[in-house]
């Protein structure tokens, strides 16, 4: 089951980098933008169940609330960045409403070589800086993407998923939903399954769950505690979707994370 990222699902000029070594990420998603640029080796990625190649000296930029996962057959080192829109308006802007056909790109030299001096690192750029390059990335993300129009369909997806982050724990049907949102029911239950592969009890779960988690492995509260925040109206409940959704119970879960 897939998995929603609380903590790169956060505006206010959030960004993160890391440097990975076989890069291995299950499937999940979040609010910001992630950008991956394979330093060698190759990469496998799967985008919204759409499957990807990233080979050496490539970068690939996924969207916000695309559902994605990484995964390295042989061997990779890969930096990956996490940014949120605030960075990049102008561009956020531009690709709002739009299907990207292709993720996959390279830079030209001498801004593959910028980005390499001041973006692909572990030390965060100073603010202009590190706006700069992202820009930079954007740009160049823009000449091979291959951009159209998604419709209302993009619009929706969007909707569901920043209301379910922000309602998750409460009791809340795909109908009251749709109505919550502006939808006529029918038109709405068609594009949520046309855009989601699971009901939609299972999205909201992946909310709970993810919350769950963040709780379980950064806080003090209890067990019981976690499962009232986030929605469930018994501990037993909790224990069954958790134990389905992670393999183990919350607090098997919790003994893991702290050693």
């Amino acid at each position: 089951m897939p998995i929603h990222q609380v903590t790169n699902s956060l505006s206010d000029y959030n960004y993160n980098a890391w440097y990975y070594d076989n890069c291995e990420w299950y499937y999940h998603f979040h609010t910001n933008y992630e950008l991956l640029y394979v330093e060698k080796g190759m990469v496998e990625v799967q985008i919204n169940e759409k499957n990807f190649e990233v080979t050496e000296g490539k970068y690939l930029m996924v969207l916000p609330n695309q559902f994605h996962s990484y995964r390295t057959p042989e061997s990779s080192k890969v930096w990956v960045g996490v940014f949120s829109s605030d960075y990049v308006r102008d561009f956020h802007k531009t690709i709002a409403g739009k299907t990207v056909h292709n993720p996959i790109f390279e830079c030209e030299e001498g801004v593959g070589s910028y980005l390499k001096n001041y973006l692909i690192k572990k030390e965060v750029p100073e603010r202009y800086i590190l706006k700069s390059c992202l820009y930079a990335v954007c740009n160049e993300f823009l000449k091979n993407a291959h951009l159209e129009d998604s419709g209302t369909d993009g619009n929706a997806v969007s909707e569901i998923l920043k209301y379910l982050s922000e309602n998750f724990s409460k009791d809340i049907t795909m109908k009251e939903l749709a109505k919550e949102l502006g939808y006529e029911y029918h038109y709405f239950s068609r594009i949520f399954h046309k855009n989601f592969d699971m009901n939609f009890r299972q999205l909201v779960n992946i909310f709970k769950m993810s919350s769950a988690i963040e709780a379980l492995m950064t806080g003090s509260k209890s067990i019981t505690e976690i499962a009232v925040d986030t929605g469930f109206a018994s501990i037993r409940n909790f224990n069954r979707v958790f134990l389905k959704h992670t393999g183990c119970t919350p607090l098997t879960y919790r003994n893991k994370a702290k050693k």
